[in-house]
């Protein structure tokens, strides 16, 4: 980890994408204030939560292998700049369901290209014996990125209103475009040779390739149902109490901010341990303890408050824990003139179904209505969505070993 953090490159690309994060999570602390002055429902508020993922496979597809066929780093700035500059057009702009959806969308599309070529520039610029743990820590900074935002903007929320509070937020992402220069400039990648502008999608036809995106698809079900409802859930559970709206949100956010934080090293170990050994193997051991988890944590809604935060916080631990591991896979089963690709197909399988499960949350959420059936049957989708990933793994990556 330590080499890792040493590199200039790794160090200033997870800088980069930390930054970009910071207004990330600022619409997910603010969901019960939005929905309330917007009059939104479940389903719509679960609809420019998952909108962000849609923008965010549609960059999968355009720009990430644009970055094949021209510059690579060139590609990477200007997505730096436009997630920039989206989310502070958010904070002014956005004033109800469609503002927020086409914002939020730009977003997700910006970010994808940040997100993903980062990891292709590591893939292909690391040496092997650290390409694990520089992509867990890249992998990792998107976690600590994600849980910065909540606790700033849970903290933030206390002071201001949620649209001065996105306004803060989105103004310190901007010094992500000022680290994008300095990378241009200072950093040198091996040359490459250079491939399509356009997805190839020859690359679904290995084997190992779909099984590891599948089972990462699996994965981002769970991780997205945690990081977009969780954080409402909780406040959900403080307003039930009696709490104040306003002070419910921040102190919600606030809370699963800091546990995100905290948890945001886990996919750095996960990945730091699985080298050298079976990775899938490891990743099936932590999607069987999530999977448990994931049902308890809709069993809490019966219980007093602390119960959801510690379960909660044991839940962040595993659920991120393997995110880094399937992208090692992808990069060591694919050749590398078909690196972006297989990346970018990666990509879509994660995040569009990110873009599904917290509007299904929503919907679940609005059939049976946001009481102990309703939010237990939203988490359970998410400990099916595990035990589908295991199975994959242990009839690809470990049967046949």
């Amino acid at each position: 980890m330590l080499n890792s953090l040493k590199n200039p490159m790794v160090f200033l690309l997870t800088s980069i994408l930390v930054l970009s994060l910071v207004p990330f999570s600022t619409f997910v602390a603010a969901i019960p204030l939005i929905e309330n002055q917007w009059e939104l429902i479940n389903t719509e508020v679960g609809a420019i939560s998952g909108v962000y993922f849609l923008g965010y496979v549609l960059g999968a597809i355009l720009l990430v292998p644009m970055s094949d066929k021209y510059s690579t780093k060139n590609t990477f700035f200007f997505a730096v700049c436009v997630s920039s500059f989206s989310h502070l057009a958010f904070s002014i702009f956005a004033n109800g369901l469609f503002s927020a959806l086409l914002l939020r969308f730009i977003s997700g599309a910006s970010f994808s290209a940040i997100y993903v070529i980062g990891q292709k520039i590591i893939g292909q610029n690391i040496s092997a014996e650290l390409r694990g743990s520089s992509i867990g820590l890249y992998v990792t900074g998107f976690y600590a990125g994600s849980g910065i935002s909540l606790l700033l903007a849970g903290y933030l929320l206390l002071l201001f209103s949620w649209e001065t509070v996105y306004l803060l937020v989105s103004c310190i992402s901007i010094i992500s475009i000022l680290l994008g220069l300095i990378f241009i400039i200072k950093i040198d990648l091996l040359p490459t040779n250079p491939g399509s502008a356009l997805l190839n999608l020859k690359v679904l036809l290995n084997k190992r390739l779909f099984v590891a995106s599948f089972s990462y698809a699996m994965h981002a079900w769970e991780l997205y149902i945690m990081r977009m409802w969780f954080p409402v859930f909780l406040a959900y559970l403080y307003i039930e109490s009696g709490s104040e709206l306003n002070s419910s949100a921040a102190l919600a956010s606030t809370i699963s901010g800091i546990i995100a934080i905290v948890a945001s090293f886990t996919p750095l170990l996960g990945a730091s341990y699985s080298d050298g050994k079976n990775r899938a193997k490891i990743a099936i051991f932590i999607l069987a303890i999530s999977s448990v988890l994931s049902l308890l944590i809709g069993l809490t809604v019966l219980l007093p408050i602390i119960f959801a935060i510690i379960i909660g916080f044991i839940w962040t631990l595993f659920v991120g824990s393997d995110s880094a591991i399937y992208t090692t896979l992808i990069t060591e089963n694919a050749q590398p003139e078909e690196l972006s690709s297989s990346l970018a197909v990666h990509t879509v399988f994660a995040f569009g179904t990110a873009a599904i499960s917290p509007l299904i949350f929503g919907v679940i959420l609005d059939v049976f209505g946001r009481n102990e059936l309703g939010w237990f049957v939203g988490f359970f989708t998410s400990s099916i969505c595990a035990l589908f990933a295991m199975m994959f793994l242990y009839l690809v990556y470990v049967r046949k070993e």
